[in-house]
């Protein structure tokens, strides 16, 4: 029987990790997948107390911390009491209570793209430092943004993926120097929609700290792709003038492809029945992600 997958160890790529804080300094943590990881892109909940969602990634460093569940700006702490170091084969963490509460359960999901080594990408009308990983189809994108609209951004993944549309499967776009929304936009949500918002309706993104549905609230009540916009193709992520997509105060922006057998996004019909829909991913999950969209 042939081998399905186009990644045959996973763990190489994705780890989760649930850890007892001890609120010491120097709180090293280890993998326990079959293979060795490195995180890129290090998502920590503290599980035992009310702490945020906490975002980190090589690109911006160890000491940047992002939420998911605020609007904040990039977090910048020197003397490194979040995150220390990205480690051969996990993690050390500092004092901060939401990543190394004393006695807390906490829980780390990790993806590694490229070890932290990014390249400058000028192909586009907006420049950016893009590192990527296309066998797990990932990629980090650091931009500054110009606040113009029609705008266009290199996101550095190769395409097709495995079903053979072009372009990232789903991007997450976050401000990092002034407070906005975290900007979720699903090509699934394109698919179901008959394509991207136009002037005639609402552009197809989610707000990712908030409940809003796609096109609703801070995503743009008014239908107004030409400030909203965020689609993508085989090359380009299109952003309109929003400061929420496209700030001049620095941007990171977090890309996924579908990758057989690692990666899957898509979207379901609910039914609203104890028994409801099967969504066939090919794989078993170690993370999932929901979000109602209407």
């Amino acid at each position: 029987m042939g081998v399905f997958t186009a990644i045959n160890d996973p763990s190489v790529y994705f780890q989760q990790l649930i850890y007892t804080g001890n609120g010491s300094s120097g709180n090293a943590q280890t993998n326990t997948g079959n293979s060795n990881l490195q995180p890129d892109w290090l998502w920590i909940k503290n599980l035992s107390a009310t702490e945020n969602n906490q975002i980190f990634d090589s690109s911006r460093g160890v000491t940047k911390r992002l939420y998911t569940d605020l609007n904040y700006d990039e977090d910048d702490n020197n003397s490194s009491n979040f995150l220390q170091s990205f480690n051969t084969d996990g993690f050390t963490v500092g004092t901060d209570s939401a990543v190394n509460g004393n006695g807390n359960s906490i829980l780390a999901y990790q993806w590694k793209v490229n070890g932290g080594t990014e390249a400058a990408n000028t192909s586009k009308s907006i420049n950016a430092d893009i590192q990527v990983n296309n066998t797990a189809g990932i990629s980090i994108i650091k931009y500054t943004g110009n606040e113009t609209g029609s705008q266009t951004l290199p996101h550095g993944l190769s395409a097709p993926w495995w079903n053979g549309a072009d372009g990232p499967s789903s991007v997450f776009i976050k401000s990092r120097g002034s407070n906005g929304d975290w900007h979720a936009c699903q090509s699934p949500m394109a698919n179901y929609y008959g394509g991207w918002g136009d002037d005639s309706g609402y552009p197809r993104t989610m707000v990712l700290n908030e409940n809003y549905y796609a096109g609703n609230g801070s995503a743009g009540t008014d239908g107004n792709s030409a400030r909203y916009r965020a689609d993508m193709d085989a090359t380009t992520i299109y952003l309109g003038h929003d400061s929420t997509y496209n700030g001049t105060g620095g941007m990171i922006a977090y890309c996924f492809k579908n990758v057989p057998g690692f990666s899957h996004f898509s979207g379901y019909i609910g039914n609203g029945n104890a028994d409801g829909p099967e969504i066939f991913l090919g794989f078993k999950p170690g993370f999932l992600m929901f979000k109602r969209w209407n």
